[in-house]
């Protein structure tokens, strides 16, 4: 699973360096957010979770990665502090170790995706969660795919 956590790791600097140009005093605060992945019904180990901000105003995105039990915290800032308050669409990417992402200059990621990139553009994904004052403990329950070979 070492190509989704290197994946992971590209992501929380992009969402770092993001952060890092907004001024402390006037980026959204966060309050902490730990949740559950499953797929199909199963925990998810290995994925990676998005949250997109439904306000077209706030830039931030918060982000985490899934333990074997499909749990996860998500971090916006720095890791585990969470995310804003609000409305927001959720995007997946689970690598698919049979097509793993070492190496690969293929800017296509949806064919290393597990779910065949059904829950991965943030315009088309159906999953919605809103993140509440206080600590928040949400589920993520989406529909497993059928991956190429299985049609």
């Amino acid at each position: 699973m070492r190509p989704s956590i290197d994946w992971f790791r590209s992501l929380c600097v992009i969402v770092a360096i993001g952060a890092a140009g907004c001024d402390g005093r006037n980026r959204p605060s966060v309050v902490p957010v730990q949740g559950r992945l499953l797929i199909g019904g199963k925990p998810a180990a290995g994925a990676n979770v998005v949250l997109h901000p439904v306000d077209p105003h706030v830039v931030s995105r918060s982000v985490g990665l899934t333990d074997a039990d499909g749990s996860f915290r998500l971090m916006t800032y720095k890791t585990g502090d969470g995310a804003p308050v609000g409305n927001y669409v959720v995007t997946l990417f689970w690598c698919d170790a049979a097509n793993p992402l070492d190496g690969c200059t293929d800017e296509n990621l949806v064919k290393h995706d597990r779910l065949r990139g059904a829950y991965f553009d943030s315009r088309k994904s159906p999953l919605r969660t809103i993140i509440h004052a206080g600590p928040n403990d949400i589920l993520i329950e989406a529909d497993a795919v059928a991956s190429s070979d299985e049609q």
